[in-house]
């Protein structure tokens, strides 16, 4: 009876770890990134840190029309890239800091003067937005 007992036991140990596994495999990890909705009324959604936030904000980007992509010279990614972006009349519709290397921003159709700060420099853009996505990639020299 007791070799019965701890047979089932060991049995339904193994299912459990068996099941605990194929549930690990199929695993997404929260999205980790900065979703937010401004009163300017501009959606932003920043992140990327990791293929896995990379690809969770794929699966997210439909509303938005603007890319941004932060790096220096030698290929790596940025984080923690100050953000501006004003519409043509001056106006800041957006002032944050991403959470990491991709920044997407969900802005009415028009022209707009985007600045992106890192490590004490800026880069300034004029950029025009549509219906469809508009991607940029920012890149800063190398120290």
């Amino acid at each position: 009876m007791k070799k019965a007992i701890t047979s089932i036991l060991m049995s339904s140990l193994i299912l459990a770890m068996l099941a605990t596994a194929a549930m690990a495999d199929n695993y997404v990890p929260p999205f980790a990134g900065q979703q937010k909705n401004l009163n300017s009324g501009v959606d932003y959604l920043s992140g990327g840190v990791g293929l896995n936030e990379r690809s969770q904000m794929e699966s997210m980007t439909q509303p938005y029309n603007l890319k941004l992509i932060f790096d220096v010279k030698n290929g790596s990614y940025l984080a923690d890239v100050g953000i501006k972006i004003a519409d043509h009349h001056g106006k800041v519709l957006v002032d944050t800091v991403s959470q990491g290397p991709w920044f997407y921003a969900k802005l009415p159709a028009g022209t707009y003067k985007l600045t992106g700060y890192f490590d004490h420099r800026s880069i300034t853009r004029t950029i025009t937005v549509g219906n469809g996505m508009h991607d940029l990639l920012m890149t800063w020299p190398t120290a």
